[in-house]
């Protein structure tokens, strides 16, 4: 496990845990307490202090997957149960086994939300307050996103489908991927997609025919990925434990071009360079057309 800083075009990395046993899935700063708490599939919880102590916490159920973060408490889900962690006195106080076994989980309606391989959802509101419902589609969910303002639910699939779901709960399917969907995340009208086929889409959920728009594509399955603070860029990571640094704001785009271009782009070249989902603008002044 390394700390990686981003500064004035560079990566800096300095490494915190080096131990081959274990496998990361999960990872959480206090920014307050400047502690770093990292879950292991082999059955531990890494907690790195401000001052680079690490102290390793055994979880006796097996294989943890996620951790959910609230107050002093944290809930460690694993594949088949889950448990209580207090972060005052950094133990376990408590341990319950599910009669489902987890295969994703994430955030819905302010709760964490575990998927099964059966086809249900669970809402978890308390360590013993659980609520079960079918999910709506067909098929073993992946990944999952919603957006509160736009009332949209998606979908993502094992098979590379994504199920989009309107404030009026009209369904629609959206195809564009070749494999399993890895994370998805909703911004305003817009829907990002990642898969384990290497690309990341971008999806305009207004349009009348949604179609995807490839941001970028990596030759490794792409695990995760996040935006900068001003959401100009995106950083995706993949199996083999490669960063990568994408371009993804339109006007960022139109300014590179039109530093670059000496004429206005064609509508062919907008739709191949730009996007055929972004609306068509001229990149020079009229007189480059000249």
């Amino acid at each position: 496990m390394k700390h990686t800083n981003f500064e004035n075009g560079k990566l800096n990395s300095e490494m915190l845990v080096s131990n081959p046993r274990y496998d990361f899935r999960d990872l959480f700063i206090d920014r307050p307490s400047n502690t770093i708490y990292a879950l292991s599939r082999s059955g531990h919880l890494i907690v790195v202090d401000k001052n680079k102590k690490v102290q390793a916490i055994e979880i006796n159920i097996p294989k943890p997957k996620d951790l959910d973060v609230s107050g002093d408490q944290f809930i460690i889900f694993c594949e088949s149960g889950m448990a209580l962690f207090d972060t005052q006195s950094r133990t376990v106080v408590q341990e319950k086994k599910l009669p489902f076994q987890i295969e994703y989980m994430t955030r819905y309606q302010n709760y964490p939300v575990a998927f099964d391989r059966q086809g249900n959802m669970h809402l978890i509101k308390g360590f013993n307050n659980i609520d079960t419902s079918r999910v709506p589609v067909k098929g073993q969910v992946t990944a999952f996103a919603e957006s509160k303002n736009q009332h949209l639910r998606a979908y993502g699939m094992r098979d590379g489908t994504i199920y989009l779901f309107n404030a009026k709960g009209q369904q629609t399917r959206l195809v564009g991927h070749q494999s399993r969907i890895s994370k998805l995340k909703v911004d305003g009208i817009r829907l990002y997609s990642s898969s384990f086929d290497g690309t990341m889409n971008l999806w305009l959920t207004n349009a009348a025919k949604i179609e995807p728009m490839t941001l970028f594509t990596t030759r490794g399955w792409i695990i995760n990925f996040t935006f900068d603070l001003k959401k100009t860029h995106v950083w995706s990571g993949d199996q083999n434990g490669n960063l990568t640094q994408a371009l993804i704001s339109v006007s960022q785009m139109q300014k590179r071009l039109q530093a670059k271009l000496k004429r206005n782009l064609t509508h062919e070249e907008w739709n191949y360079y730009v996007g055929r989902n972004v609306p068509y603008e001229e990149v020079k002044g009229k007189e480059a057309s000249r």
